[in-house]
């Protein structure tokens, strides 16, 4: 299509030339067609790239045997009159996690796994504010073919403020994405029952506990 569009410029200054009886220097259809050809060369790097990404290789699954927990605990009891430096909750998860590699050719680099917490609606996903850390470096190689045997502990801690907290709902979880070498970032969201995770034993993941798996599309 590009290609085309240059050749169709390139007659259209012909047709000019022809009609105004102005010539137009040679170098400027040099130029025309150098940088048509360009452009073109981009777009099929661009859709190659976008069509290996989109394999995505390297996953994850949550476990729900019982071993996760979620727990939101309120700073002013959990430190009382002690200044913090940030006022409102604590969100603590620790996430049972497994990761495989379904590229039987090549080991693939896991560099990052976010945390966050996302409010949907039936329009659009709207991040929820958290303080801490809520980005951790990986640096976790997957051979070709493997999966790991057992699920790993992964713990997050990040505060969110009271007025974010008293709003928790069904419609709130939590989610988790990987960055990994080579294909979109790969995520696991989470359902809470935010009542009981409000509890002092927290929220244990069951398997009854919804999960969802996405793999996120490129930004355009």
């Amino acid at each position: 299509m590009t290609l085309l569009s240059g050749g169709i410029i390139t007659v259209g200054l012909g047709l000019y030339e022809r009609a105004s009886g102005q010539d137009i220097p040679w170098q400027m259809y040099v130029y025309v067609v150098g940088v048509f050809i360009l452009l073109t060369a981009y777009k099929v790097w661009q859709d190659t790239y976008r069509k290996a990404v989109r394999n995505v290789s390297v996953i994850f699954d949550v476990g729900t045997a019982r071993q996760g927990k979620v727990c939101l605990i309120n700073k002013a009891v959990l430190e009382p009159g002690t200044p913090t430096e940030h006022d409102g909750y604590i969100l603590k998860a620790t996430i049972p996690v497994r990761f495989a590699n379904h590229n039987p050719q090549a080991a693939i680099d896991i560099w990052n796994m976010n945390f966050s917490l996302i409010h949907k609606t039936r329009l659009k996903e709207n991040p929820i504010p958290l303080g801490g850390t809520t980005s951790f470096e990986v640096s976790l190689t997957i051979n070709k073919g493997a999966r790991e045997q057992t699920h790993h502990l992964r713990g997050f801690e990040a505060y969110i403020k009271p007025e974010y907290e008293k709003r928790l709902n069904k419609r709130h979880f939590l989610r988790l994405t990987i960055e990994a070498a080579g294909q979109a970032p790969y995520s696991a969201d989470i359902y809470i029952n935010w009542t009981e995770a409000r509890k002092d034993e927290g929220f244990t993941l069951t398997p009854e506990t919804k999960v969802q798996y996405l793999t996120h599309t490129l930004t355009e």
